[in-house]
């Protein structure tokens, strides 16, 4: 992985509930957020994250800042 953020970064969980869990991982500029939807039911992360994003992977449906049911989603600060 090229990813310092990933590799070497500080890990904040910035939420975290029975169904969603909300992480950044941070090195120097590489900033990452990985965001998961573990419930039934869609899900959107308060207060959504500042700045601009890029996502890099996402699974079941997610996408910036709205998880659907059971969906996930790596972004990247540009």
């Amino acid at each position: 992985n090229r990813s310092p953020a990933l590799r070497v970064g500080s890990l904040q969980v910035l939420e975290s509930t029975a169904s969603a869990l909300v992480l950044e991982r941070k090195a120097g500029d590489d900033r990452l957020l990985g965001l998961f939807n573990f419930g039934g039911s869609a899900h959107e992360p308060t207060p959504a994250p500042q700045g601009q994003w890029r996502a890099l992977e996402s699974v079941g449906g997610a996408t910036p800042w709205r998880l659907a049911p059971m969906s996930g989603l790596i972004a990247r600060q540009v």
